[in-house]
């Protein structure tokens, strides 16, 4: 786990135990006196009796490491969150990524499993392909007979299958160390949104984040870009903080934040035609029930994908023996 990771865990674990005091009806001042009686907080720092909770996410951020410049702005967006009465919200918001961590941490460890699963079944392809499939195809030509469909097949696709087998096997060791494909995140990005399936998704999660962000903020320019900003910084090693680099990059110069965002393959359509809304409050509040929604999602969804995986390489491992064994059955039924 990256410094980055431990620390962005750290404070949100101290988010979701101050969200878990606030739902018990605990004030908030003294839910951060719990904190840190228990030690989840160092002694106070900055509080106010308006912004607790802006002040208790400060110094979380602060003692977990976060530079300064990260411990504004996520602040800000608290203190702005607060002053318009959804603190807790925006608290639960924090508490929520450390779960996508464990939940992606779980996916990886399915992966790394798959990706030795794949290196095997390779192996078996590579010494089928070098050694024994040529051999049959020398005894086949020897005595006039053509080989098995399945087994020519094998033969005639060699190339397409070195291919294939290469980009999985970087796309698997890209999903198991992500920090090895750091050089090429950005074409990598743009590849993964351009495909179909992969990239509806990636969307999608990127839009239903970004909702609880903007639709918390104040509807003001200045506090939608403070909220895109603390998002940027908040979610530093995930596909949305590239997405909200390139907005506020073009915003920076002028553009405007809605105008930006229409013009990305970041974010869904959905998300896109909500950024357009006129009036500011309806705007704010069509976000905040996209997250409501979101939020009320199970954090730990089932993931089909490995599964899917384990099925697709146990078809190639029986089509690989079976176009080994076909030529073995074939010559024997012939003598």
């Amino acid at each position: 786990m990256s410094d980055f990771s431990r620390a962005r865990s750290q404070v949100a674990g101290v988010a979701r135990r101050l969200d878990a005091l606030l739902d018990e009806s605990v004030a908030p001042l003294d839910a951060l006196d719990i904190l840190v009686a228990q030690q989840h907080l160092p002694a106070r720092i900055d509080s106010t009796a308006d912004q607790p909770l802006a002040s208790a996410v400060r110094t979380a951020l602060a003692h977990a490491g976060f530079p300064q410049r990260s411990v504004e702005l996520i602040g800000n967006f608290l203190r702005d969150c607060e002053v318009r009465g959804h603190g807790q919200r925006a608290v639960r918001l924090l508490g929520r990524v450390d779960e996508a961590r464990r939940r992606s941490l779980r996916e990886r460890a399915a992966y790394g499993v798959i990706a030795i699963e794949f290196l095997l079944l390779v192996l078996v392809v590579a010494i089928q392909s070098i050694f024994v499939l040529p051999q049959f195809e020398a005894i086949f030509e020897a005595s006039a007979m053509p080989l098995p469909a399945l087994t020519r097949f094998l033969l005639a696709a060699q190339p397409l299958i070195s291919f294939i087998a290469l980009v999985a096997l970087i796309t698997l060791i890209g999903l198991v160390f992500p920090i090895l494909l750091r050089p090429i995140r950005r074409p990598l990005d743009r590849l993964l949104l351009a495909v179909g399936a992969t990239g509806e998704v990636l969307r999608k999660r990127n839009s239903d984040l970004l909702c609880g962000w903007l639709g918390l903020a104040a509807s003001t320019p200045a506090s939608q870009r403070t909220a895109i900003e603390a998002a940027q910084v908040w979610h530093a090693d995930e596909l949305l903080a590239r997405v909200c680099a390139i907005v506020l990059s073009g915003a920076g110069q002028g553009e405007n934040l809605s105008l930006r965002i229409d013009q990305l393959h970041g974010f869904d359509r959905d998300f896109q035609s909500t950024m357009k809304i006129a009036g500011d409050k309806e705007r704010s509040s069509a976000m905040r029930a996209r997250w409501r929604n979101v939020e009320s999602l199970p954090e730990h969804p089932p993931g089909k994908a490995p599964v899917v995986v384990h099925v697709i390489l146990g078809v190639l491992i029986a089509l690989a023996v079976i176009a080994m064994y076909q030529p073995i059955f074939k010559l024997g039924a012939t003598l």
